[in-house]
């Protein structure tokens, strides 16, 4: 959780929240935001799943999209794209942030491995 300052007022923003997804413990966007609402939490930044991350960035990217769409102000999407997709991993990259992907995610496996780095 972090802290953000706009206009004068302070907001407290979720920094990592997969809603929807089954990193989520099964929590829907509408439970996330009851369990933001209870816990005072104004915005909260919303990521693709693992497997979305993994391996079905375009599904998750515009699951996220359509989220933060249904909630504006509520949500801050970010977008993911598995860099061992080589250029449409760029492209779509490109597509989430024209829909308004404010930040990115990519598989830690997946940047070690394309990277060199070793794995694990």
């Amino acid at each position: 959780m972090c802290l953000a300052v706009e206009q004068g007022m302070t907001l407290i923003v979720d920094a990592y929240c997969t809603p929807g997804g089954e990193s989520s413990n099964g929590d829907s966007a509408l439970g996330l935001l009851e369990m933001m609402d209870r816990a005072g939490i104004d915005r909260a930044v919303i990521a693709p799943s693992d497997r979305e991350i993994a391996v079905a960035n375009v599904e998750g990217n515009q699951r996220i999209e359509r989220l933060a769409a249904s909630h504006p102000g509520r949500f801050v999407p970010t977008c993911t794209a598995n860099p061992w997709y080589g250029p449409a991993a760029c492209a779509e990259l490109q597509r989430a942030h024209a829909a308004g992907a404010r930040g990115g995610r990519a598989p830690p496996r997946a940047v070690s491995a394309s990277a060199g780095l070793p794995r694990g």
